[in-house]
């Protein structure tokens, strides 16, 4: 009899001890009194826009990336082209204008 209710005892012991041992996740952390509400998000924050209209004293760096891109195209359309098909005059006027 001794060893049954020894048993019993410690069975109700683990049974009792269990929910916060083994899982504290639930218990001990996603609720109460240990559970808290994670902070709100910040609200968003406006960006600034772009200006429309703007100045420059010289062309934008990527207008002349550009200008670059364009030249080497038209470069190597050239180097291309068939003796039979030659650069006009307005044709290379209008290219290295």
């Amino acid at each position: 009899m001794k060893r049954l209710s020894a048993f019993l005892v410690a069975a109700a012991l683990v049974l009792m001890v269990m929910p916060t041992v083994c899982a504290a996740q639930y218990y001990g952390y996603y609720y109460y009194p240990y559970y808290y509400a994670p902070p709100p998000p910040p609200p968003p924050q406006p960006r600034a826009q772009p200006g429309t209209l703007y100045y420059h004293l010289t062309p934008d760096p990527l207008l002349y990336w550009k200008w670059g891109v364009n030249n080497r195209i038209s470069d190597f359309q050239q180097l291309n082209r068939s003796p039979l098909n030659p650069e006009s005059d307005l044709e290379y006027m209008m290219r290295t204008f």
